[in-house]
């Protein structure tokens, strides 16, 4: 890989760990001052807290490259279990044992793929390699 789509791919890791920085912070701060959903996410003090989390440390990984790559694995790991947590919490009809933790509705559980699937791609921006032409 050249010199310039190393760069490329770096700022691009960069910014999108910024924009999930930004997205999640702000939506884990609102949660906490709203009583029950911000926008069509559920609100509630652990899943508040677990955004919140996710934010700052999004902000912080955005300073650099690796760190924004080792942050879109961790995602890809805490969110994929999230939603699969959102999952069976959906399908069996929310009972107490699994909805109670975090509350989640539909479109969190979304909102936690889509952003599994965003951190896997952070994570393996830099593990593309152009093949040789020969």
């Amino acid at each position: 890989m050249g010199t310039r789509t190393r760069e490329r791919t770096a700022a691009a890791t960069r910014a999108g760990a910024l924009v999930i920085g930004i997205g999640y912070l702000a939506l884990g701060v609102a949660g906490f001052f709203v009583a029950t959903t911000v926008l069509w996410f559920s609100t509630g003090p652990v899943i508040d807290v677990v955004r919140t989390a996710i934010g700052l440390l999004a902000l912080l990984a955005a300073r650099r490259a690796a760190g924004a790559q080792f942050l879109g694995l961790a995602l890809m790991v805490l969110l994929t279990g999230l939603t699969i947590y959102g999952v069976l919490a959906g399908v069996l009809g929310s009972p107490r044992e699994l909805s109670g933790l975090f509350g989640l509705r539909w479109p969190d559980t979304v909102l936690h793929a889509v952003t599994a699937v965003a951190g896997a791609v952070l994570g393996l921006a830099g593990s593309w390699r152009q093949r040789d032409a020969r």
